[in-house]
């Protein structure tokens, strides 16, 4: 179905003449009439009372847009879906007596999807591989005929759009932000590489908005902990209770978890490539054994063949159970809705509480401090994270010590 056409005349300023042009739901095609004249000449052309000198293209123009308006209404009658290109020829045909040619391939249709493919495939990490992953399969979602797109389809008018779209599709000011930024990135890098002078991204503002902390209090994940809940719902709250056990560990890095090594979890983070270590702690220690797989450490593996589809279920299961413990009330009506940030934001927020140092809580997370040279050098003391993990353990299961 034709949505939105529009026809207007324009001088081109890098082509001498004057165009028709075509917009057909925001996607725009030239028409060259032959014709030469100034700025002057069409504007006063298409005012309301043209000068002598300019009524015979004034009659023209508007003879033009009879035209061109009668091909509207015909398309509009006859239910057609067809592209500003298509109607560019129809008009071709209509106001020049010109027969459309049978339009060639355009050799850059799939230019986009191509290079933003290629853009992945060079990200040297696995996580901020996955993550434009996400974005390029949320723009297949919010774009039908994403694969078709050229860099010069990247247009103000689509970005909006696709906004649009991230928005009717539930997702969040930052998530839809975060995703745009990638888009961004993209066109960037196809700029750097000059493979266009595309920049639609000009006029248009990302603007992200500051969340909310995502911490439960000691009270709420206490109660949490100790819900009587179906398997199915068993299995998210465990491996979320491990999450925060193990100081918040990614969910990357607890999917791809193979071994214990001298009673600690020694593994590379995903996102910084890091070697990390984390002391396991004999309640840490029991809920692994409940999880335990056979390909890797935690039986997620073998359930689910990547973190991709792992994290669709985790975060699907975890919107479940909060649907299903409220219905039940289980929970209070305040209770958050969880995530497995949730988990890494709670453990900071108690250490915190505990009067943990910020430099033993940003070393537990995994964070960088300081100059990155220094980092080198200095060996960090594992044993204070393990003690502040501990204390933090000790106050959820009220242990004292």
């Amino acid at each position: 179905m034709l949505k939105k056409f529009t026809a207007s005349f324009v001088l081109r300023p890098d082509r001498k003449g004057l165009y028709l042009r075509i917009i057909c739901d925001r996607k725009k095609a030239d028409l060259s009439l032959g014709w030469e004249l100034t700025r002057e000449q069409l504007d006063d052309a298409m005012s309301a009372k043209p000068k002598p000198q300019n009524l015979r293209f004034a009659a023209i123009l508007n003879q033009y847009l009879t035209q061109v308006n009668d091909v509207r209404l015909s398309l509009i009658r006859d239910n057609k879906g067809v592209t500003a290109k298509q109607v560019r020829d129809l008009m071709r045909k209509e106001l020049l007596g010109i027969e459309p040619e049978t339009p060639a391939e355009d050799p850059n249709k799939g230019e986009f999807v191509k290079f933003f493919k290629e853009t992945i495939d060079s990200k040297a990490t696995n996580g901020t591989k996955q993550v434009y992953k996400g974005a390029l399969e949320a723009l297949h979602k919010a774009v039908p005929d994403l694969d078709d797109l050229t860099f010069d389809d990247i247009t103000l008018a689509l970005l909006h759009d696709i906004d649009a779209k991230f928005t009717q599709m539930g997702h969040c000011r930052n998530t839809r932000s975060r995703r745009l930024q990638i888009l961004q990135a993209v066109m960037n890098r196809a700029c750097d590489y000059e493979l266009t002078t595309n920049d639609p991204f000009r006029r248009f503002k990302l603007r992200m908005e500051t969340t909310l902390k995502r911490a439960l209090t000691i009270e709420q994940l206490m109660t949490f902990m100790k819900l009587d809940l179906p398997a199915k719902y068993e299995l998210v709250r465990d491996l979320f209770i491990l999450d925060f056990m193990l100081i918040g560990i990614n969910s990357v890095d607890l999917y791809n978890l193979t071994e214990i090594q001298d009673g600690r979890i020694v593994y590379r983070r995903a996102k910084t490539h890091k070697l990390y270590s984390i002391k396991v702690e004999p309640e840490a220690m029991l809920l692994i054994e409940k999880l335990r797989g056979k390909e890797k450490l935690l039986l997620m593996a073998d359930k689910w063949s990547s973190f991709i589809s792992f994290e669709h279920f985790f975060l699907t299961r975890l919107a479940e159970m909060h649907t299903y413990t409220q219905e039940k009330g289980l929970l209070p009506r305040d209770f958050p809705r969880l995530t497995p940030y949730w988990a890494r934001h709670t453990w900071a927020t108690i250490a915190a509480e505990l009067d943990v140092s910020d430099t033993i809580i940003s070393q537990a997370l995994g964070h960088s401090s300081g100059c990155a040279t220094t980092n080198i050098y200095i060996k960090r003391n594992m044993q204070k994270v393990d003690e502040a993990n501990r204390r933090v353990l000790n106050r959820i299961l009220g242990i004292n010590t």
